[in-house]
């Protein structure tokens, strides 16, 4: 994942990535409409949250998640 989809792994998203990458292999051979429809459902039953708004400003202020 770190050569083929991202440039850089940081500290800060690992958490992140690793979920996903767990969520990939966990769905793998499923079909595309199948995986689709399980994280539009998971979207609408989880609240809003602010993890990922306005990262490419690189907000210093916030703690690494595995820091705290």
């Amino acid at each position: 994942m770190q050569y083929g989809q991202n440039h850089k792994f940081g500290f800060e998203y690992l958490a992140n990535y690793a979920n996903d990458a767990a969520y990939r292999e966990k769905t793998r051979g499923r079909l595309n409409w199948v995986i689709f429809v399980d994280v539009a459902n998971k979207c609408a039953r989880t609240q809003t949250h602010t993890d990922w708004y306005e990262y490419w400003q690189e907000d210093k202020g916030r703690e690494e998640w595995l820091a705290v």
